[in-house]
C-alpha cells in the first residue's frame, strides 16, 4: 500500500524550490535531479517510440483485415 512506497517515490526539482544552504549537499541535490531528470527522459522517449510502434502495427493489422 502507500505506506511501502512512503518516501520512496521521487521528482525533479520544481523551479523555485528552496535549495539546501550546505553546498555540499546541494551539489548532491542537484546531481540527483540531473541523474533523475535524465532517467525521466529517457522512459518518456521509450514509451513515445512503444506507443507510436504500437499505433503503426495496429494500422498494419487493420489493413491486413480488410
Amino acid at each position: 500500500g502507500t505506506d511501502q512506497i512512503s518516501g520512496h517515490i521521487k521528482a525533479p526539482i520544481k523551479a523555485g524550490q528552496h535549495l539546501p544552504a550546505n553546498p555540499i549537499e546541494r551539489d548532491k541535490l542537484l546531481a540527483f535531479d540531473h541523474q533523475l531528470l535524465s532517467f525521466c527522459q529517457t522512459a518518456e522517449s521509450g514509451m513515445h517510440a512503444c506507443i507510436a510502434r504500437f499505433f503503426q502495427m495496429s494500422h498494419q493489422l487493420a489493413q491486413v483485415n480488410y
